[in-house]
């Protein structure tokens, strides 16, 4: 079984309650089982009695996991409490044990694959994941509007995922199906750099690739904010001198993933924005499910309940939320007679020219 790849953590994390306040999906559930400690005794369970997998109970438990990683981003020992849950779901689906949701969920992204490449000019390769940005035209319509105040071509790929949704809900094969295309896709382009307004998409080419079969050496590969941000800083876009105050949200993959928390906030800082903070404690994650990737639409309701604690957070509801997450921003734009003023940090610095 592929928890046994994580014992150190199950071990550690049955006995400890340190990091409960920070788990997405406890906050709004309030239940034990859902933090850390919670799902490292079930899959202790698990472990002493392999036939304990099967409890719906502890299935539901392991997919009901945001995975913003929070807890281990703030663990002093730094336990893989995500990749715990990681290594569960792909024993859930190897034992034929899968929800019937989460197949469904599936394979629908395994049925809806397909690769687009518009555009012949440049060096540059952005991509779009559909299936984690929800559409989202606006994303990629400010990327190109801050592209072209640089001067800078660039090439598009679309894609619904690059295998990081099938991944992250334990189909490995399908996963690396999925990777093994949109990496060739992406080295068919020619292009030496690669950026991605989606953290998932940016922690999946940069991180998974190797893991999945499908190295891709010597790209270069960002995520928007950083790449914007070296436009700014070589002075190939200018942005307008006035303060506008903002609150800038972080991704799950950026920060907690991939440890990128102050250049999206110095783009910002540099197009003119004043950031205030947010939250009870800058330790959490407020990106209402973005880790787990699909889940708004593998668990709904969980992200609703969410969502509408990212609303009572908030100090007015005139805030202008920035985010670098196209999920995030996807879910907290959804209007149930409380909109939230949020855009993506393309649409900030588009904005701002």
């Amino acid at each position: 079984m592929h928890i046994h790849d994580h014992l150190d953590t199950i071990d550690a994390c049955r006995f400890c309650f340190m990091c409960r306040h920070l788990d997405t999906t406890a906050n709004v559930t309030f239940r034990e089982a859902d933090i850390p400690r919670g799902r490292a005794l079930i899959l202790d369970r698990v472990r002493m009695n392999p036939e304990q997998l099967s409890n719906s109970d502890y299935i539901n438990t392991m997919y009901d996991c945001a995975l913003s990683a929070a807890c281990r981003q703030h663990c002093v020992s730094s336990y893989d409490e995500a990749g715990l849950v990681l290594a569960a779901r792909s024993d859930i689906v190897e034992a034929g044990l899968t929800p019937c949701d989460v197949k469904t969920l599936a394979d629908s992204l395994v049925a809806e694959f397909a690769t687009e490449m518009t555009g012949n000019a440049g060096d540059i390769l952005y991509i779009e994941t559909t299936a984690y940005q929800a559409g989202q035209p606006e994303i990629a319509a400010a990327f190109g509007k801050a592209m072209a105040a640089a001067g800078v071509a660039f090439r598009t790929l679309r894609v619904n995922d690059t295998g990081k949704a099938l991944a992250v809900l334990g189909f490995a094969d399908q996963a690396a199906e999925a990777a093994r295309q949109t990496w060739d896709a992406i080295t068919a382009s020619g292009c030496s750099t690669v950026v991605a307004s989606c953290p998932a998409t940016f922690d999946a080419i940069k991180g998974d690739s190797t893991g999945l079969g499908a190295a891709l050496d010597g790209l270069n590969i960002q995520h928007t904010s950083t790449y914007l941000l070296g436009l700014v800083t070589s002075g190939q876009l200018t942005a307008k001198a006035n303060r506008a105050e903002a609150i800038y949200i972080d991704s799950d993959f950026l920060r907690n993933y991939n440890g990128i928390t102050d250049e999206p906030r110095e783009l910002l800082g540099a197009c003119g924005y004043a950031l205030k903070p947010f939250g009870t404690n800058p330790e959490e994650s407020y990106a209402c499910g973005e880790g787990a990737v699909v889940f708004a639409r593998l668990r709904p309701r969980l992200v609703e309940l969410m969502r509408e604690r990212f609303v009572e957070l908030m100090d007015s509801p005139d805030d202008l939320i920035i985010t670098a997450s196209p999920y995030t921003r996807h879910v907290l734009s959804q209007s149930d007679g409380k909109p939230v003023r949020v855009i993506s940090i393309e649409e900030a610095v588009a904005n701002r020219l």
